[in-house]
């Protein structure tokens, strides 16, 4: 059997909150596990809302969450190489 992939999500963004999760949370083989924004706020009331068990109030907190394999980065275009680049550092 094989198991879900733990994602986390990189941003609390209206594309986040309207498509991606909704969809991740009904595929097979997806879990989100954290969700992060710059305000802890925003992450606390979105993971409540999909039920997300983690949430932070920075981008590279999500980073260092060791449960996490792969990210989803819903941010505008021109910010995702240096988030990439974060998270293959990481």
């Amino acid at each position: 059997m094989a198991r879900k992939i733990k994602w986390g999500v990189l941003s609390t963004a209206k594309i986040a909150q309207e498509k991606i999760i909704p969809a991740m949370l009904k595929g097979k083989f997806t879990e989100i596990t954290a969700i992060a924004s710059r305000d802890l706020n925003k992450a606390q009331e979105t993971a409540k809302k999909f039920g997300i068990p983690k949430a932070y109030g920075a981008y590279d907190e999500l980073l260092h969450d060791g449960d996490i394999q792969a990210v989803y980065i819903p941010i505008h275009n021109h910010l995702h190489m240096p988030w990439i680049n974060s998270c293959i550092e990481d």
